[in-house]
C-alpha cells in the first residue's frame, strides 16, 4: 500500500509500480497547476487553451482490460473535462471575484484526483479494488461543490459543478455506492461538540444560575451531550439516513434551547455556545447538510452588535482626550451612525413577516462588515478600556453575524482590494489617470492572494499615496472628500 497526496486528503492506491510512477506525475502536476493559478489569475485571454489538462491525460493512456473499468475510465475522463472547465472558469473570475480564491486549490486537488483514478483504471484488476478511492473523491468533490453554493459562485462555475455532480453520479450508479459519509471526521466533530457542550454548561450554569429556567436548560443540555456521544459512538456503523435520522433533532434540539436564553446570555456564554454551533454545523456539512439561516439568533446577534456600538459612540462624542483630528472624529461619528442605522434595516429585514432571501441577507451583511471593518481600523489606535473592550465584542458578533448567514470571514484581501476598487472609480470620473492606474495596480495585487505579502502591498500603497499628493494638499474641493476619507484608510492601515 502506499499514498497519493492530493491537497491535503490522502487517496490510498493499490501496490502496482505503475500506480506509483503515475501518483509521482500527478503529484508533481498538481505542483504545477497551483503554481500556474497564480500566475494566470490575471491573464485577460479567457479563451486561451486549457493549460490545467492533466499532466498524464495529455499522453496516450493505457486501457483497461474490462468493459466495466473501461466504462469507469470514461465517467472519469468525463469529470475531469468538466474539472478543466471549472479551473478555467475559476480563474477567470477571481479578478471580480477574490473571494473565491481559497478554493482553487480544492478544485485543481480533485481534478488531480480524477486524473489518478482515471489512470490507475488500467492497473486495476477490477471494480472493487477502485470503490474505496472512488468514494474519497466523491466526498471530496462534494465537500468542494457545497463551498461554491456556499460562496454563491457565478453561474458558469455552478453549471461546471452541477456537470461534476453527473458524472459522479454516474460513477456511484457503476460502482454501487451510496453517497460517501466520512465516519471517523463526523464521529471526531460529534465528540467535539459533545464536549463543547459540557464545558457550555459549566458557563451556562455561572452566568445564568439566577434565572428560573436555569435548572431545566442544564437537564435538556445533559440529555443533548450524552446523545450527541452516543451518536458518535455508533456514526462508524449507521448508513446516511440513520445519521440524518440522528443527528438533526439534536442540532434542533441545540438551536431551541439557545434560542431561550440568547437574549439573557453574557459575552462568555455567547463564545462557548458559538463554539459548539461551529462544530454541529462542520458535522452537518460531513453530511452535505446546510442548516438554514437562525433569523431568531441572527436578530440577537445584530442586537448585541449594534449594543456595542453605543458606548463607543458616547465616549467619542464626549471626550476631547482622542489621538484623532476633530474633523477626523466627526467624520467617524457619522460613519457609526450609519452603522447603527445599517443594523436596523438588517433588523428589520430579518424581522419582516416576509423572509428575506438569503442573497438579500448576504448582501446587507457584507456591507455591513465593511461599514465596521473601515470604523475599526480608526479605531485600533485608541487604547482606552471602553474601546478595547467594545471592539473586542465589536469583532466578535461581526463574525457571528456572518457566520450565520453563511458568509466567509471578510479577509483583509477582499477588503484590501474592494477599497483600492472604490479608490479607481471616484479617481476615473474625476479624471486623475495616474491615480486609478495606481489603485488599480492595488486592486490586482490584493486580489492574487488571500494571504497578502506586506511588503508589496506597502510598496502599493506608497506609489497610491506618491499619485494622490495633489488631492491630500487641497482639502478644500468637496468633490474630492470622499475620495480622500478612501485614501487616509489605506494610509492609516497600511502605510508605514
Amino acid at each position: 500500500m502506499f499514498v497519493v497526496w492530493c491537497g491535503t486528503t490522502p487517496i490510498v492506491e493499490g501496490a502496482e509500480s505503475g500506480t506509483e510512477i503515475a501518483a509521482r506525475l500527478l503529484r508533481s502536476d498538481f505542483q504545477k497547476q497551483l503554481l500556474l493559478s497564480d500566475r494566470t489569475s490575471s491573464d485577460s485571454n479567457a479563451d486561451a487553451p486549457l493549460r490545467a489538462r492533466p499532466l498524464l491525460l495529455q499522453q496516450t493512456k493505457n486501457r483497461p482490460t474490462t468493459p466495466d473499468l473501461q466504462q469507469l475510465q470514461d465517467l472519469l475522463d468525463q469529470f475531469g473535462r468538466h474539472a478543466d472547465l471549472l479551473v478555467r472558469d475559476l480563474r477567470n473570475q477571481l479578478k471580480s471575484r477574490p473571494d473565491l480564491r481559497p478554493l482553487m486549490a480544492d478544485v485543481i486537488a480533485n481534478q488531480v484526483r480524477g486524473s489518478v483514478l482515471s489512470t490507475l483504471c488500467a492497473y486495476s484488476a477490477n471494480l472493487d479494488a477502485m470503490r474505496p478511492d472512488c468514494r474519497v473523491l466523491d466526498h471530496a468533490w462534494r465537500a468542494t461543490a457545497s463551498k461554491l453554493q456556499q460562496r454563491e459562485a457565478p453561474d458558469s462555475l455552478l453549471g461546471s459543478a452541477r456537470a461534476i455532480d453527473r458524472e459522479l453520479s454516474k460513477v456511484r450508479t457503476l460502482l454501487k455506492m451510496e453517497l460517501s459519509i466520512d465516519h471517523s471526521g463526523l464521529a471526531q466533530h460529534l465528540e467535539i461538540t459533545a464536549f463543547g457542550i459540557q464545558e457550555l454548561r459549566a458557563v451556562l450554569n455561572q452566568s445564568l444560575a439566577h434565572e428560573v429556567s436555569a435548572s431545566d436548560w442544564d437537564y435538556r443540555m445533559a440529555l443533548l451531550e450524552a446523545s450527541l456521544r452516543a451518536a458518535a459512538a455508533y456514526s462508524t456503523s449507521s448508513g446516511l439516513n440513520q445519521l440524518t435520522e440522528t443527528v438533526d433533532p439534536l442540532w434542533k434540539d441545540f438551536s431551541t434551547i439557545r434560542s431561550e436564553w440568547s437574549s439573557k446570555s453574557t459575552f462568555q456564554l455567547d463564545c462557548s455556545a458559538e463554539r459548539v454551533r461551529e462544530n454541529f454545523i462542520a458535522a452537518l456539512r460531513l453530511r452535505d447538510r446546510e442548516p438554514l439561516i437562525d433569523q431568531e439568533q441572527l436578530l440577537t446577534s445584530v442586537d448585541k452588535f449594534q449594543t456595542n456600538l453605543t458606548p463607543i459612540r458616547g465616549n467619542l462624542a464626549v471626550s476631547k482626550l482622542l489621538t484623532i483630528p476633530e474633523q477626523d472624529r466627526d467624520q467617524l461619528l457619522t460613519e457609526i451612525d450609519q452603522l447603527i442605522e445599517s443594523c436596523a434595516e438588517l433588523r428589520t429585514m430579518v424581522g419582516a413577516d416576509k423572509p428575506a432571501r438569503p442573497t438579500d441577507l448576504r448582501a446587507a451583511v457584507g456591507q455591513l462588515s465593511q461599514s465596521w471593518m473601515i470604523i475599526a481600523r480608526q479605531l485600533a489606535p485608541l487604547r482606552a478600556r471602553v474601546y478595547v473592550d467594545s471592539r473586542v465584542q465589536l469583532e466578535f458578533y461581526e463574525d457571528q453575524i456572518r457566520a450565520l448567514v453563511g458568509l466567509s470571514n471578510f479577509s483583509e484581501s477582499i477588503f484590501l482590494s474592494e477599497i483600492a476598487v472604490e479608490i479607481q472609480a471616484h479617481a476615473s470620473v474625476l479624471n486623475l489617470n495616474g491615480l486609478a492606474g495606481a489603485a488599480q495596480q492595488l486592486a490586482e495585487l490584493a486580489s492574487e492572494s488571500e494571504k497578502l505579502d506586506a511588503s508589496k502591498v506597502r510598496l502599493q500603497v506608497e506609489n497610491l499615496i506618491r499619485n494622490s499628493q495633489p488631492i491630500l494638499a487641497d482639502p478644500s474641493n468637496a468633490r474630492e472628500i470622499t475620495l480622500r476619507k478612501k485614501i487616509a484608510i489605506l494610509s492609516a492601515g497600511w502605510n508605514p
